[in-house]
């Protein structure tokens, strides 16, 4: 295959900052986006994460399986941050196997009668991205810390708002 051939597709693909080592997000937007999608924002951090480590470390990974099999890569995702951090004598502030079981288990809850409470399992990526940040700005300080919402950040947010509106009034009033 020629490179003008292989060069549309590169394109498509999400730039990735020079000086970031891992997928920049704010922990306020990580927080919002994920409980207005309810969840759906996760599989798209954990996408953009290791998309951050393939195009980084040069590796032949598929990232639909890490992100489709994300119970199974989601700890070695978190234990490379961490150790990355430490390389970069930054204190991380998670423990990898403690935030991999414990998102693992709130995503498990979506197949269960208590599926809503399985939004909140982005509390368990809340540290991780932390640390996240503090390699990003320890790498480049002048970053975008992507914290910014975009206009279709913010259609999801007034959806996925609405939505946590009526489901909550929903359960008031039939308990009434």
């Amino acid at each position: 295959m020629s490179e003008a051939s292989t060069q549309p597709v590169r394109e498509m693909e999400p730039a990735t900052p020079a000086g970031v080592l891992y997928f920049p997000v704010s922990l306020t937007k990580l927080l919002v986006m994920s409980l207005c999608t309810f969840g759906l924002y996760q599989p798209f951090w954990l996408f953009s994460q290791w998309y951050y480590v393939k195009e980084r470390e040069d590796q032949t990974i598929s990232l639909l399986s890490r992100v489709f099999f994300a119970i199974f890569f989601c700890y070695p995702l978190f234990r490379r941050i961490r150790a990355t951090a430490t390389a970069q004598n930054i204190s991380p502030t998670f423990s990898p196997i403690g935030c991999a079981a414990g998102w693992i288990i709130f995503i498990l809850l979506s197949a269960s009668p208590l599926f809503l409470v399985s939004a909140f399992s982005v509390l368990f990526l809340l540290p991780v991205q932390r640390t996240v940040n503090a390699i990003n700005l320890a790498a480049d300080p002048g970053h975008d810390p992507n914290s910014t919402f975009t206009v279709l950040n913010k259609a999801a947010i007034v959806i996925g708002g609405l939505v946590w509106l009526f489901a909550i009034v929903g359960l008031i009033v039939s308990k009434k």
